[in-house]
């Protein structure tokens, strides 16, 4: 797969890294270790967590934008068992909605389709502050439904 000048996309590319290189290439390295100083801060703070936007600074870095790419590994970490389950209750409410629904109307299909690839992305590079897509989701749901019965 190429682009108009005839070289491989973006895309191809990461997979080429992610098949060929040792340990994935470096994203994927970065996203693996990050992965697990994730689970080990859990360890350490379960219940509470370690506190929202410490990630970095527990791994030794500045105060920076960095997280480990996965936004539960990131909540159950930063926010402990009880923000994880506060931010999992948002995601039930969001199945809610649409299963309410039955998945027979366009609207509903919408939502579940949005909803998976929000869940897809939140597993492969969420990050908590950055999750608009979820938020504006869990907005935009309830009014869909409301407008279609109206």
């Amino acid at each position: 797969v190429s682009n108009l000048d005839g070289e491989a996309t973006v895309t191809v590319n990461r997979f080429y890294i992610l098949l060929g290189e040792e340990r994935g290439g470096e994203s994927a390295a970065w996203r693996s270790d990050a992965a697990g100083w994730a689970l080990e801060m859990w360890g350490t703070s379960p219940l509470f967590g370690i506190g929202l936007g410490s990630f970095p600074i527990s791994i030794g870095l500045p105060d920076v934008r960095e997280y480990p790419h996965n936004v539960f590994l990131e909540a159950a970490a930063e926010l402990g068992l009880i923000g994880l389950a506060l931010f999992l209750a948002l995601f039930r409410y969001a199945g809610r909605l649409i299963k309410a629904q039955k998945t027979r109307s366009w609207q509903a299909r919408v939502g579940l389709a949005w909803f998976v690839a929000i869940i897809v992305q939140s597993v492969l590079s969420g990050h908590i502050p950055k999750m608009r897509e979820l938020y504006c989701m869990l907005a935009l749901l309830p009014a869909a439904f409301v407008i279609r019965r109206a």
